[in-house]
């Protein structure tokens, strides 16, 4: 299931992850703030109806860790520059 994501300015990526309100519109002043000097990824949390992702219980926190993953390979190569292979590796068997 693809959950909609939240793109704006350009540059070095930034996710920006919603606290525990859920909704990434809350943060649109951030967004807008940080869209000056990044490009901003952001995206409502799953279990949140507008995200359009479900929250499994079983996986508890991972289902963020797996949220950000999805919002990074929505975005392509250049989102994620730097992300640490191994540990994606790790965290895709963990959340299969």
């Amino acid at each position: 299931m693809t959950a909609y994501v939240a793109t704006k300015g350009s540059g070095t990526p930034l996710v920006l992850i919603p606290g525990v309100q859920g909704r990434w519109e809350y943060m649109r002043e951030a967004v807008d703030a940080l869209a000056r000097s990044f490009r901003v990824i952001t995206f409502a949390l799953c279990g949140e109806r507008a995200s359009g992702l479900p929250f499994d219980d079983a996986l508890g926190l991972d289902n963020y860790d797996a949220q950000v993953l999805r919002a990074l390979d929505e975005m392509g190569k250049e989102a994620r520059k730097g992300w640490n292979e191994a540990d994606r590796e790790k965290h895709e068997k963990k959340t299969k």
